[in-house]
C-alpha cells in the first residue's frame, strides 16, 4: 500500500476515534463539521503527535503480521 494511502487512511482512523471518544465534535460542533475545510486548516483538535502514535502503530501491526507470515 503506498504511503500517501496509509496516511489518508490513519487520517480517517483518527477523526473516527476522535469522534467516538468525544474529542471533537461534541453535540453542538455538528452543525460546524459541515464548513471545516480539511486541506486548509486540518481537523479540529487533531495533534500530530495523534497521528504520529496511530502511524507508528499501524507500522508495528504491519511488522508483526509480516513476521507471523513468514516473509
Amino acid at each position: 500500500m503506498p504511503q500517501a494511502e496509509r496516511l489518508i487512511q490513519t487520517y480517517d482512523i483518527a477523526k473516527g476515534l476522535m469522534r467516538d471518544f468525544k474529542i471533537f465534535p461534541h453535540e453542538n460542533e455538528e452543525a460546524a463539521m459541515l464548513d471545516i475545510d480539511e486541506f486548509e486548516r486540518g481537523w479540529p483538535r487533531m495533534l500530530m503527535e495523534a497521528l504520529r502514535y496511530l502511524i507508528s502503530a499501524w507500522a508495528g501491526r504491519r511488522s508483526t503480521d509480516t513476521v507471523a507470515r513468514g516473509a
